[in-house]
């Protein structure tokens, strides 16, 4: 039986290093030619996305926490935030002390914080990030820009804020996921349109596609996956998963460094 399968990439797919480890290589490829179909599915957007992810069997991409989503040369879904929002949830994050990128299909637009801070995580990591900021170079633009699919922000422990901050002073006219992703002491978030998610993202596939939601299965370990957690016939959670991410999941598999995709595809007998 084919079944339509949605893995997230940080911490599920690729490790710390920026790498897919090699037994998750062999498990994606292996699900791929047993002919089920593969499709990211993440907060990150386009730009993000190493070539060497897409030539692993993927079909398609649920990006930008569902606001964008492809399947083949198939565009589905691109939710675009206008420059009157991109403008105000700047103005709202500059006020906070906050660092910022707006992430598109096509393009990144960092605050000057946000790729200062980036830059130095690079360097205290050991250069675990250096790939990703070598990658996404082509695609920075300065200042703000006229429509996004999203915004993942920092909010750092010296500025006394927190994510309650943001969503307070935004007043509920967007979706704030906590983020996954720091780029130092601080919280971090994930800002997109009300109405979109992981969870719509992969909804949308399964309607272009007039599969069943019963033959799919997501993978996922953040709190930006818990729409697709629980919108997916299978939820399986990451072992080094959030707490929540594990509550929602039907099955949880060991961490990411301990085989944990291979051993998930092994459950789910995707091969």
């Amino acid at each position: 039986m084919t079944r339509l399968v949605f893995l997230d990439v940080d911490g599920t797919l690729i490790d710390h290093s920026q790498r897919v480890p090699a037994s998750a290589q062999e498990a994606v490829r292996a699900a791929v030619d047993a002919g089920h179909v593969l499709m990211l599915c993440t907060g990150r957007a386009i730009p993000e996305i190493y070539p060497d992810i897409w030539d692993l069997g993927f079909t398609g991409i649920v990006a930008s926490n569902g606001a964008y989503v492809r399947l083949g040369a198939d565009v589905l879904t691109d939710v675009r935030l206008d420059a009157a929002q991109v403008a105000e949830v700047s103005g709202v994050l500059d006020d906070l002390g906050a660092h910022y990128v707006w992430q598109s299909p096509d393009a990144m637009h960092p605050s000057a914080g946000f790729a200062q801070a980036f830059t130095e995580l690079a360097a205290l990591t050991g250069g675990q990030w250096d790939r990703y900021l070598d990658y996404i170079a082509d695609y920075t633009r300065e200042g703000l820009p006229e429509s996004s699919s999203k915004c993942t922000f920092t909010v750092p422990s010296a500025t006394g804020h927190d994510l309650s901050d943001v969503t307070g002073a935004l007043a509920g006219a967007y979706t704030v996921f906590a983020g996954s992703i720091s780029t130092g002491a601080g919280v971090s978030g994930e800002l997109v349109a009300n109405g979109v998610s992981k969870g719509a993202g992969l909804a949308r596939v399964v309607a272009h596609l007039g599969a069943d939601v019963a033959d799919t299965i997501a993978v996922g370990d953040s709190a930006n996956d818990l729409p697709m957690l629980a919108a997916a016939g299978t939820s399986i959670a990451m072992g080094n998963g959030t707490p929540e991410a594990k509550a929602a999941a039907s099955w949880v598999t060991s961490r990411i460094d301990e085989d944990g995709l291979a051993r998930a595809f092994a459950h789910a007998a995707l091969i």
